[in-house]
């Protein structure tokens, strides 16, 4: 990136005359002054700056814009202007300032910033300051929290959106809603005190009312609450137009909850869809939970009909092995990150929950992905990073979305449940999830194709996000963090 400034040499008229594009953005105007200094500077994409703020115009010359809706690509300049796109295809010299910074993007592919739908950033205290970052690294610009203490989570909201900090976009459950007992209460490292226990009615309406009030984004039901319970959280949570995303409750069938109303069911809908839609192998140590009174295709025809998504995170149910990460040092690299004694207890599980562990749940999670994809089940990506002992936010994501085309998406339709859908569910689609006039500059350039291969989201080249603009030496050195 290098800062543009108009000399006496080079007068505003006379290149305000010249397009920087032809119509298509297919070209560069050959007496363009502006353009000519772009060719000299061809090989530069950021001078000595790293990291730059967008607070003046940002052009993004001559990229490949990926449309995400349709899965189209063209050659266009994006204009940049206080963290929102004025313009995607043909810009002039004119619309630019003079303070204005200018990427020379040729041979790079522009994709909006990716989402995780499922992530628990106050999980682990040693690891909380350190997510953030993390995230921005790996081009994620957008997380949906999915269980942490209410207040703690509002304040490290509220702390990062202030100017100056690296982080995405949060959005927040706050805590899971459960019944009694409650599975995370504290009593552990793993099992942090991140649910509150509501056995009433009368509760469940007050609850959701407080959680609305404190200015949550969802509400999160888990295993506990009963089917009375479940069904008032629904109601009242659609009373204050907040989407319902969780566990099906152990005493709730997976035909009961959509029913109630459910918009987001994590793990493929978890030990109920194992016993709903059984696997050839037999999958032993199952808990106890009520199944549907309908078919697997019938229940699958559910989802689709009332238009209930899925947030399979396979990369946690299909197991790191399937998905070749204990190969990949980096995969494992946040555990240096942990605590010794929790280190250890990671390793432990790496070895009691190996390979052949995941061998018919790596199967089983595949087959129901696709069967649901082909039915028109419409699916988030998340990975449910920090939990488990499958670590290293930001880059979990991108073994979700190589996962979810593993179990037979295509590139594309992997792409769009970490940009296009998110938009959707959270019904910001105007302003997020793709590259548009009117939406907030969240971008990742990429030195490759995702379309052809989705492993090529990994290929960052540049983030931006939240008026910042992170080159890759600046991400190498989040990533370090």
């Amino acid at each position: 990136m290098f800062r543009r400034k108009l000399s006496s040499k080079m007068s505003r008229n006379k290149v305000s005359s010249r397009k920087l594009l032809s119509k298509k953005g297919a070209s560069v105007h050959k007496l363009s002054p502006l353009c000519l200094l772009l060719r000299f500077f061809s090989v530069i994409t950021f001078f000595s700056l790293s990291v730059t703020t967008t607070a003046n115009d940002l052009l993004i010359h001559d990229a490949t814009v990926i449309d995400v809706r349709t899965g189209e690509t063209s050659i266009n300049d994006i204009l940049i202007r206080n963290d929102k796109i004025v313009s995607v295809g043909t810009v002039s010299a004119a619309e630019l300032s003079t303070e204005a910074k200018i990427i020379n993007a040729t041979g790079q592919y522009v994709i909006p910033g990716l989402w995780d739908m499922h992530v628990h950033l106050t999980f682990f205290p040693e690891l909380k300051d350190r997510l953030p970052a993390w995230y921005i690294a790996n081009g994620v610009t957008s997380v949906r929290d999915m269980g942490s203490p209410l207040d703690e989570v509002l304040e490290f909201r509220e702390q990062l959106s202030r100017e100056g900090q690296v982080a995405p976009r949060i959005w927040i459950a706050g805590p899971m809603v459960d019944g009694s007992p409650r599975l995370f209460d504290g009593s552990g490292a793993f099992t942090p005190n991140i649910s509150i226990a509501v056995n009433s009615t009368d509760e469940m309406v007050a609850s959701v009312n407080y959680l609305a009030a404190k200015g949550v984004n969802l509400i999160k039901p888990y295993i506990s609450l009963s089917l009375e319970t479940f069904t008032v959280l629904s109601q009242q949570a659609k009373r204050h137009h907040l989407p319902i995303a969780g566990h099906i409750p152990n005493r709730v069938s997976l035909a009961e909850a959509v029913e109630a109303g459910i918009d987001d069911i994590q793990h493929l809908g978890g030990v109920h869809a194992r016993v709903d839609c059984p696997h050839s192998s037999k999958m032993e140590g199952l808990p106890k939970v009520k199944a549907s009174a309908i078919s697997c295709s019938d229940l699958i025809k559910q989802f689709v009909e009332k238009e209930v998504w899925h947030t399979p995170t396979l990369v946690l149910s299909v197991g790191a092995y399937a998905l070749n990460l204990p190969e990949d040092k980096v995969w494992f690299s946040a555990s240096d990150q942990l605590s010794a004694s929790l280190t250890q207890h990671f390793e432990e599980l790496r070895f009691k929950y190996g390979a052949k562990f995941y061998e018919s749940k790596s199967a089983w999670g595949y087959e129901m992905t696709q069967k649901m994809h082909e039915a028109g089940v419409k699916f988030l990506a998340g990975s449910d990073s920090p939990p488990s002992f499958n670590l290293k936010p930001g880059f979990g994501l991108h073994a979700e979305l190589s996962a979810l085309v593993h179990a037979g998406l295509s590139p594309l339709q992997a792409l769009q449940t970490a940009t296009l859908n998110p938009a959707t569910f959270f019904n910001v689609k105007q302003t997020q999830g793709t590259i548009a006039v009117g939406s907030v500059a969240d971008l990742v350039l990429l030195d490759a194709n995702p379309l052809l291969d989705i492993a090529n989201t990994q290929k960052i080249n540049t983030v931006i996000s939240q008026g910042r603009v992170f080159d890759r030496a600046a991400l190498d050195v989040l990533l370090e963090q």
